[in-house]
């Protein structure tokens, strides 16, 4: 972990680096953080090290906070966030899978956008590099699909209606071939006055 401070030199490094005191149990039994008051050329740095092997099948991602103090006088002292991503190997085979999208239809003129990703039941999610994807008979007249990512695009104009779109996953690492996966597309018209009077929410955190 390095620092960076725009003040004058004399009111910047060397930083030091330590866990928030007020970090979540869960951070503070899974992570340390290892202070070097000579790394970074004698900027000082830390080092972010976990106590126990993580899994990304139970939790995905980390938010620890950090704090850093510069050595000014008096000294700043700033929490900043380090977001660890645990990635993960593919070590389980998929199996078949469904899943249902709905596409709202403004006034019936429906534009060309990437609504959705084709579903088989895996608990890896970090193995897309060893899929590929495919129509299960032939290409949707009203849909596309992204062989690599598995991504679904509906095509400007479909009118409403419900689609049900058979698709078959092949896995690399674990030979599997065939796979079955069902998307059901459901296409709704909406009005004007729904969006006039509609209101809005925010959603974060979700992966």
């Amino acid at each position: 972990i390095l620092a960076k401070d725009y003040d004058e030199y004399k009111n910047g490094p060397p930083f030091t680096f330590y866990l928030d005191p007020n970090a979540s149990s869960v951070m503070k039994s899974n992570f340390k953080i290892d202070f070097n008051k000579h790394g970074a050329n004698g900027e000082g740095s830390g080092i972010l090290s976990s106590l126990y092997p993580l899994d990304r099948e139970k939790v995905k991602e980390y938010l620890i906070p950090i704090v850093i103090t510069d050595s000014g006088k008096p000294a700043l002292t700033g929490t900043n966030t380090l977001t660890v991503i645990v990635g993960d190997i593919n070590d389980h085979k998929m199996e078949a899978g469904s899943k249902e999208i709905l596409v709202y239809s403004y006034m019936g003129q429906m534009l060309e956008a990437e609504i959705g990703r084709v579903y088989v039941n895996d608990p890896d999610d970090w193995d897309v590099h060893d899929k590929k994807y495919y129509w299960n008979v032939r290409e949707h007249s009203r849909f596309k699909l992204n062989e690599e990512t598995g991504v679904i695009t509906i095509k400007q104009g479909t009118p409403r209606g419900q689609y049900n779109l058979l698709f078959k996953v092949y896995d690399r690492e674990h030979s599997q071939s065939d796979i079955p996966a069902t998307v059901l597309v459901t296409v709704k018209d909406i009005s004007s006055e729904a969006v006039l009077k509609s209101g809005s929410v925010r959603l974060f955190g979700i992966t």
